[in-house]
């Protein structure tokens, strides 16, 4: 079980990575703030 809840929250942080990384691209693309 631990190492579950250790993996799901590695895997959170990537996802937040990759969300951040798409806004930042957005926002290149787009010009939004």
């Amino acid at each position: 079980m631990t190492a579950t809840i250790i993996d799901g929250r590695e895997v959170a942080n990537r996802i937040r990575e990759d969300i951040a990384a798409d806004a930042a691209r957005f926002k290149e693309q787009f010009g939004y703030a």
